[in-house]
């Protein structure tokens, strides 16, 4: 995934909503391991969000939310096995389409970050379709940076990719949903039932 992302033309665009956080109807300020603020220019970060939305209608509601700066992220890939990242790359690699996106980057004018999270990344289904889905971006002060991120992965490629961990990476996974959600024990068991993949 980042040696694709850094053969992209990566461009900033202010943040759009979507990305905002669902508690609190701003922008993520800080980052969820080691506090770092996060919205000044240069200060670089992932947001991820599960989306749940009920049949028949057009309401959501945001199963987890996180913003983390790339220096915990980078801490959190180096926590989780070569098995599982080699998985996950393998995967991407083969179900990812790469070829839209370079389109998507070589189109004229700023980009639309909306058509990029408009169908999944993986599986090529559109999000008006997917009762789950996820939401990953890579920000930078309050501009989101569009190349590779941002994405939609529907919920049937999280459980795919799911599958993919190792005992390893899947308890360090659930130690930080622990540690960082302080949610009562059936609020912590539906987020690892949503996959949190730390992509």
């Amino acid at each position: 995934m980042e040696a694709s992302e850094r053969n992209q033309t990566p461009a900033a665009v202010p943040l759009p909503k979507e990305f905002y956080s669902y508690a609190t109807g701003e922008p993520f300020d800080t980052c969820v391991i080691c506090n770092t603020y996060l919205l000044l220019p240069g200060t670089q970060y992932m947001i991820e969000k599960a989306i749940i939305r009920y049949p028949n209608t057009q309401v959501t509601d945001v199963a987890f939310e996180y913003a983390m700066c790339l220096p915990c992220s980078e801490k959190m890939r180096q926590s989780m096995s070569k098995e599982s990242l080699a998985r996950i790359e393998s995967y991407f690699m083969a179900h990812a389409d790469l070829t839209h996106r370079q389109e998507l980057l070589a189109r004229p004018g700023e980009p639309d970050p909306l058509e990029y999270i408009s169908t999944c990344l993986l599986k090529n289904t559109a999000i008006a379709d997917e009762t789950e889905y996820q939401l990953i971006a890579h920000c930078d002060g309050t501009n989101m940076v569009v190349g590779l991120a941002p994405y939609m992965i529907s919920g049937r490629a999280a459980d795919e990719l799911s599958e993919l961990l190792s005992a390893q990476t899947k308890e360090v996974l659930d130690d930080f949903i622990d540690e960082h959600f302080g949610l009562p024990p059936e609020l912590k068991a539906l987020i690892k039932e949503k996959n949190l993949l730390l992509l």
